[in-house]
C-alpha cells in the first residue's frame, strides 16, 4: 500500500517553507507508474508461512510493523530488538490466510 501525492502540488505547498524542507521533496521516491507523483508512505505485508492451516485450524502469524530504509531488506533479530526498545516497531498476531479450495 502506498500513499502518493502529486509532486507539483507538494512543491507549491512547500514554497513558503525553508529551503531545507523544500529540498526534501527531491529525495522522495517517484511513483513508478507516474513520474509526476511521489511516494509519501509505503507499507508492505510479507509472509511465506506454510502451511497456513493444521488440523483444520488456521495457524497464527506474527506480523511485525517497522520502518525499513529503502533497499535495506529484512531486519535481523538484534535489529528488531533495538526497534522495540526504541518503540519504533509494533506487533499483531493474525490467522494465516487459507489457500482457495478448488
Amino acid at each position: 500500500m502506498s500513499l502518493l501525492a502529486r509532486r507539483d502540488v507538494l512543491a507549491q505547498d512547500l514554497a513558503p517553507h525553508p529551503a531545507a524542507l523544500r529540498a526534501y521533496l527531491d529525495r522522495l521516491p517517484r511513483d513508478p507508474l507516474d513520474d509526476g507523483r511521489v511516494v509519501l508512505v509505503r507499507r508492505e505485508t510479507v509472509t511465506d508461512f506454510v502451511p497456513a492451516g493444521r488440523d483444520g485450524f488456521q495457524q497464527p502469524v506474527l506480523l511485525i510493523d517497522h520502518s525499513v530504509e529503502h533497499g535495506d531488506g529484512p531486519v535481523a533479530l538484534p535489529g528488531l530488538v533495538g526497534l522495540f526498545e526504541r518503540q519504533e516497531a509494533g506487533v499483531v498476531v493474525v490467522a494465516a490466510p487459507m489457500a482457495a479450495q478448488d
